[in-house]
C-alpha cells in the first residue's frame, strides 16, 4: 500500500537509511502488528506480497544477520515518544530458554501512564541477574544520551543490589528506590548488625528505619506481608510513601507481557543469537511505541470498557494493537483511518542528531 512508501521516507529522513531499508522497516512493523509473532517464517508470509515467501524469508536473515541498528539513536526516537522532564525509571530482565540456550534481556524502561517504555537494552550472556558492571553500563548508556536530569528516580527489584551498586547510585546522585531482601544484613544507628526483616517484625502497617548497608547510608521502608514475607524498600531520598512509590515498578513487567503474550509472542522467535534478538527487540519498540499513541488518541474518542471489577478492559497498547489490525484487515480495510494511524505515529519521529551508536 502506498502508505508504506510515506513512512518510510519518514523513517529514512529520521535514520539515515537506504530507501530500501527503511521501507524493510516500515513492512516489518506492521507485518509484526497484524500478524502478531514474530516467527520469520509467518512474518515473511505477510510480508512476501509481489515476491515469493521464500525471497521475503531470506530478507529477514539477512537484515537481522548483517544490518548494524544504531541503538542510541532508536533510544532517542523512542523517548521522543514521552513528555519533557524527568522521568521514573526501572530496570529489570526478562529471560527463557530457546533449547539449550538461555536468552537474557536486560532493559531500562521509562514510566508513561501505566506502562514501562523500552529504552535501552542489553544482552547478557548467561543465565543468571546482572552484576554491578552491566547495570552501571546501562545507566551511564542513558545519562549518556539523555543526562541526569531526566531521571526522577529509578526503581529496582531485590535482585539488583549490593553495596558496589549503591554506591555507585549514591556517589552519582541518582535517586532511587530498590526492594531488598529480608535477610539482608545492615546496620541500626547503635552500630549492631540485623537482618533488615528484624526491624519490621511485630510492626502493624508500614515502618521507616535510618540504616547503614555497609558503609552507605540508606533509608528503609517496610511491612509485613504475611506467610513470613515483607516488603522493604532501600532509599537515598525520603522515605515517605517509599513503598507506594517502589510499586510503580510493575509497569516494566506490563511492558514484558505486552512483548510476549499480551503482544508479539516474542518467545515464538527461534532466533538465539543475541545481537539478532536485540535488533529484534528494537523493531518490536517502535511497533510498542505506534499501538500505544494510537490506543490513547482512540481512548480519548472512544474510552475503553471498565469491567464490573472496575479495571479496564484493556491497556492503551493492546487497544491500540487491535484497532490497526482492524484497519488493515483484508475484511475490512479502512485505508484512510490506517493513514491517519501512520500520521499520529510520524508525528513522535523528529528529527534527532545521533550522539553515540552502542
Amino acid at each position: 500500500m502506498n502508505e508504506i512508501s510515506v513512512l518510510s521516507k519518514k523513517l529514512q529522513g529520521e535514520t539515515g537509511f537506504h530507501l530500501s531499508r527503511a521501507k524493510f522497516i516500515a513492512q516489518f512493523l506492521v507485518t509484526v502488528i497484524d500478524k502478531r509473532t514474530v516467527n520469520l517464517s509467518e512474518l515473511a508470509l505477510g510480508m512476501a506480497g509481489k515476491i515469493k515467501k521464500d525471497s521475503a524469508y531470506r530478507k529477514l536473515q539477512r537484515f537481522f544477520q548483517h544490518f548494524t541498528l544504531p541503538y542510541g539513536l532508536i533510544a532517542r526516537m523512542l523517548i521522543n515518544f514521552l513528555p519533557t522532564g524527568p522521568l521514573v525509571l526501572s530496570i529489570d530482565r526478562t529471560n527463557w530458554k530457546y533449547g539449550r540456550k538461555d536468552i537474557n534481556i536486560f532493559m531500562l524502561c521509562a514510566h508513561y501512564r501505566g506502562i514501562g517504555i523500552p529504552i535501552i537494552w542489553k544482552m547478557l550472556p548467561k543465565s543468571g541477574n546482572s552484576n554491578t558492571t552491566e547495570r552501571t553500563e546501562l545507566l551511564c548508556l542513558f545519562i549518556d544520551l539523555f543526562g541526569k536530569g531526566r531521571i526522577k528516580y529509578l526503581l529496582a527489584d531485590r535482585e539488583f543490589i549490593g553495596e558496589d551498586w549503591f554506591e555507585f547510585l549514591l556517589k552519582e546522585r541518582i535517586p532511587f528506590y530498590i526492594r531488598i531482601r529480608n535477610n539482608t544484613l545492615v546496620n541500626y544507628s547503635n552500630g549492631k548488625t540485623k537482618k533488615a526483616y528484624r526491624f519490621f517484625t511485630g510492626q502493624q502497617g508500614s515502618a521507616q528505619r535510618d540504616v547503614k548497608l555497609g558503609k552507605d547510608r540508606l533509608n528503609l521502608a517496610g511491612k509485613y506481608l504475611g506467610k513470613g514475607e515483607y516488603l522493604i524498600v532501600a532509599t537515598n531520598v525520603t522515605v515517605k510513601n517509599a513503598l507506594a512509590i517502589y510499586k510503580e515498578r510493575w509497569q516494566i513487567e506490563m511492558f514484558f507481557s505486552c512483548l510476549k503474550t499480551r503482544g508479539f509472542r516474542l518467545e515464538e522467535t527461534h532466533m538465539s543469537d543475541p545481537e539478532k534478538i536485540k535488533k529484534l527487540i528494537a523493531l518490536l519498540a517502535l511497533a510498542f511505541l505506534w499501538c500505544h499513541k494510537l490506543g490513547e488518541e482512540k481512548d480519548r474518542e472512544e474510552p475503553i470498557k471498565i469491567k464490573k471489577h472496575g479495571r479496564k478492559a484493556n491497556n492503551l497498547f493492546r487497544y491500540g494493537l487491535d484497532y490497526i489490525r482492524k484497519l488493515i484487515s483484508p475484511f475490512n480495510c479502512q485505508l484512510s483511518w490506517f493513514r491517519m494511524a501512520l500520521h499520529l505515529f510520524q508525528q513522535n519521529l523528529s528529527t534527532i542528531t545521533l550522539k553515540i551508536t552502542t
